[in-house]
């Protein structure tokens, strides 16, 4: 196992940073491990941080009334998770919890948008890689939907207008 700053250089989000930038993100991060079924990231909370998987699974999960918890999404070794500390209102949308061990490095968001209006170069790189899981992420959701989508009937006539827009 490297250290956190080893760590920090070799995961995707961070390619291709300039070394100065990985330096001032250092600072701001810690390394967790989680243990199947705690909850990182629980909906309504305030999102003050940030994840980078290092190792492990990790479900995105909603409730559903009258139905029970939705997996939505997993994330594996690689992957970023959490978001919404970039955008108002600042809180999680979307309860994530641990379905393997899994280790994480967490970032200090609140920290973190400080030194990035300190320093825009780095703010850039950040929202860029942020931007970039977005995308994936809203594909991903685009692909669910349309396989659930598949399921049901094909539109005709017969149906009422308000149905042929699903």
């Amino acid at each position: 196992m490297g250290n956190i700053r080893e760590m920090l250089q070799q995961h995707p989000f961070f390619e291709d940073f300039p070394e100065r930038l990985i330096e001032s993100v250092l600072p701001h991060a810690v390394l967790a491990t989680y243990n199947p079924g705690q909850i990182l990231i629980e909906k309504g909370k305030p999102a003050r941080h940030f994840y980078l998987i290092e190792s492990g699974v990790l479900m995105l999960e909603e409730h559903v009334d009258n139905y029970g918890t939705v997996i939505l999404d997993k994330m594996y070794a690689d992957d970023m998770v959490g978001w919404s500390w970039s955008c108002s209102p600042y809180r999680w949308h979307f309860t994530v919890r641990a379905l393997h061990e899994t280790r994480v490095i967490i970032l200090d968001a609140d920290l973190l948008k400080d030194v990035m209006a300190a320093d825009p170069e780095l703010g850039f790189y950040i929202m860029r890689r942020v931007t970039s899981m977005m995308e994936k992420r809203l594909q991903s959701t685009r692909s669910k939907l349309m396989s659930f989508y598949a399921s049901f009937p094909a539109p005709n006539e017969d149906r009422p207008e308000w149905q042929k827009l699903f």
